[in-house]
């Protein structure tokens, strides 16, 4: 997933990914500094980057169970004016094969 962060929001590339090994990467596209968490449902942060300058890159990697979960900017005042953005984490769908009988 790709997030993007300027003043004062979060645009998530997703709203849903699969559950298991989940790749973050949050540029900021702002002026001011901003930073990245992943917040799950009961309050417990996950995971935050350092500060992000601004045109910085930062990645979070994490696995994450099925569930929702929220994108939050821990600079003080930033998520009080709107840098959060919550996000659903689902199981995967899985593959179904199907075999071709020859000659039929």
């Amino acid at each position: 997933m790709l997030v993007f962060a300027s003043e004062y929001k979060l645009q998530p590339s997703r709203r849903v990914v699969p559950a298991g090994r989940v790749i973050i990467q949050t540029k900021n596209i702002g002026e001011d500094d901003h930073n990245l968490a992943v917040r799950a449902a009961n309050g417990h942060v996950l995971k935050v980057t350092p500060v992000i300058r601004s045109g910085g890159l930062a990645t979070l990697r994490l696995s994450l169970r099925p569930g929702r979960y929220w994108l939050v900017c821990t600079i003080p005042g930033h998520e009080a004016h709107g840098m959060v953005r919550a996000f659903i984490v689902k199981r995967p769908v899985p593959k179904v094969v199907k075999r071709v009988r020859k000659g039929t």
